[in-house]
């Protein structure tokens, strides 16, 4: 007679136990730090193309922000600008934007900052929502930095969560001759950038 050596239906529910209880541990933190990574490289895009489009802009500018648009506030000259080097799908005037351009609920927004129903917007090919702020049409504001012109905030998933500063949205600064991420209110704006 053959002896038969196994496992015991004991010895295999424990295994598959401990395996189920290592796994809720591990995957939920392998899933947030994939999203966090996929969110991360959106930013840098974004940044990068909104950048870009910055310095095409100024070179038409004769090399400047500065009376880009002739009246502080108009949020739809300056949005128009950035039309000419990015590929939309909808545009929105501050009158539109809430829930066409941007979310309805502006407590979305970092408490220091709403896009509220002033800011003119649209939504790039990507999805992505952008919205435009002109706080000073000669760039004469010292609002964080000198010569600050205005802000474009993003949402780098559009309609998708978290919503949330730092995570998907994340506002850059419009200088007379650059643009700066917000590290001052969203520290890891910059940070991001650089990883």
């Amino acid at each position: 007679m053959m002896n038969k050596k196994g496992f015991t239906l004991a010895e295999v529910l424990i295994t598959l136990l401990i395996v189920g209880v290592i796994s809720s541990i591990v995957i939920p933190a392998l899933i947030s730090n994939t999203q966090d990574a996929e969110l991360k490289t959106a930013w840098k895009k974004a940044y990068s193309d909104i950048s870009l489009a910055t310095k095409s802009i100024m070179n038409d500018n004769a090399g400047t922000m500065k009376g880009l648009c002739t009246t502080t506030g108009d949020q739809i000259c300056l949005r128009d600008k950035y039309l000419q080097y990015l590929n939309s799908i909808k545009t929105c005037t501050p009158s539109t934007i809430a829930g066409n351009c941007w979310h309805t609920d502006s407590t979305l927004l970092q408490s220091w900052y709403t896009i509220n129903g002033d800011d003119a917007g649209f939504i790039l090919n990507n999805g992505m929502l952008v919205t435009f702020d002109l706080n000073a049409a000669m760039c004469d504001s010292t609002y964080i930095y000198p010569e600050h012109c205005g802000t474009v905030t993003v949402d780098i998933n559009g309609f998708k969560g978290p919503n949330k500063e730092d995570k998907d949205i994340f506002v850059i600064l419009i200088n007379a001759n650059n643009i700066k991420p917000d590290a001052l209110h969203l520290p890891n704006s910059s940070k991001y950038l650089y990883q």
